[in-house]
């Protein structure tokens, strides 16, 4: 989705009086949507459907393209069209973009669940937000493959063995062959990768099935990183870890959680990941630190004002975007999109716009009833705006 949405920011058109405001894929659809504001408020959206199966060399004749709204913006999407195609034929012959890679990118988003099986961790991340046990499957291995079954059983067809580190688990490649032994479509797992920096673990874990790999760096450089994750040395043996992952054919996405003790250095960050890594990092998130467990002990401590690092949050996206970094920043662990107007295309909450989901630990400043994006945008943090206060959010849109 990252790519074809880099692909609209890319075209970045503006012609006729139409700029574009919004671009994304409709939920459970072969459909990208691009939708376009012109003169005095008018709106128009430019649907470009799926015709058929992907095939490398397709062309724009995978799309069929709907116009709804004003005459005047059927122009528009036949301009856009033609950037599509334009932009699909450079994608086919460049690097960073293999033959058939919207296949993927185009069908329709797999349910996804999480599941917690262990409480071990080998780092001590002064950012952690998972304490130990919380929403772990209890008991045997048996009870977590029963618990695996179940989430199939209610519909997921995508699952991700979130943190603390499953890759500790002697058990854990089990489990990846009993999830695509089910029938779960992708497999994935975050975690910090130290333990991959044993190459026949991470060829393990590939030939049992694991999809993608979301691996926690956050920083370019080992007095940075380590730092946070409170373990000298493990920043290179999490890159040694990186490049095991690599070579075994598991996607790999990087996980950046903004802190205070690496938010000036984001930048170089990006920097970094493009030119270690290039095109084999498919995603890289840009998060916020959650208010629980240690990181709620340090909040205080360890979260910058939003003010304070958009500068450079802002500078490192803009990189991201010229070079095609595939960054985004998640609705739940990111930050809100008013904050980076310029950026609004990388910002999973304004790409989906689903009603904002109600959670406990968030909250939204009274002025925020007047955004357009109310109801998909589910605010801050509230233990930032107890620290801090909401002054920041005055008066912001996008």
């Amino acid at each position: 989705m990252l790519e074809v949405l880099s692909l609209f920011e890319k075209i970045k058109y503006h012609s006729g009086g139409w700029k574009l405001e919004a671009a994304g894929i409709v939920r459970g659809t072969d459909v990208i949507s691009a939708r376009f504001v012109g003169a005095g408020g008018r709106r128009a959206e430019i649907r470009l459907r799926r015709a058929g199966r992907w095939e490398p060399g397709a062309g724009t004749e995978f799309f069929e393209l709907q116009i709804a709204g004003p005459e005047e913006a059927r122009g528009a999407g036949e301009r856009l069209l033609e950037a599509v195609r334009a932009a699909l034929a450079e994608a086919e012959a460049g690097p960073d973009f293999p033959a058939g890679v919207f296949s993927g990118l185009l069908a329709p988003e797999v349910p996804q669940v999480d599941i917690w099986i262990t409480s071990k961790c080998n780092q001590k991340c002064v950012i952690c937000d998972i304490p130990a046990g919380w929403e772990l499957v209890p008991g045997s291995p048996e009870a977590v493959r029963k618990e695996i079954a179940e989430k199939y059983r209610r519909g997921a067809r995508g699952i991700k063995f979130a943190g603390r580190e499953c890759t500790l688990e002697k058990e854990f490649a089990g489990y990846i062959e009993f999830c695509k032994r089910t029938g779960y479509e992708t497999v994935q797992v975050m975690t910090n990768a130290v333990a991959l920096e044993n190459r026949r673990l991470a060829a393990k874990l590939k030939s049992a099935g694991l999809d993608r790999a979301v691996v926690s760096l956050h920083g370019h450089e080992a007095g940075t990183a380590d730092s946070i994750t409170g373990v000298p040395g493990d920043f290179n043996r999490t890159l040694r870890g990186i490049e095991n992952i690599m070579a075994a054919g598991i996607l790999l996405e990087l996980n950046f959680v903004i802190c205070e003790g690496n938010y000036r250095s984001f930048p170089e960050y990006v920097r970094f990941v493009k030119e270690r890594f290039g095109g084999a990092a498919r995603r890289l998130m840009v998060s916020s630190v959650v208010p629980a467990y240690r990181a709620l002990e340090n909040y205080g401590g360890v979260v910058p004002r939003l003010t304070d690092i958009m500068p450079f949050v802002e500078e490192g996206l803009a990189y991201c975007r010229e070079e095609k970094v595939p960054a985004y920043v998640p609705d739940l662990c990111g930050f809100p999109a008013c904050f980076a107007p310029g950026f609004v295309e990388m910002f999973e909450a304004v790409r989906r716009q689903r009603f904002a989901e109600v959670v406990e630990m968030k909250t939204k400043p009274e002025g925020c009833a007047a955004c357009r994006a109310v109801s998909y945008c589910d605010g801050h943090w509230a233990e930032y705006f107890r620290i801090y206060g909401d002054s920041e959010f005055a008066g912001r849109r996008f």
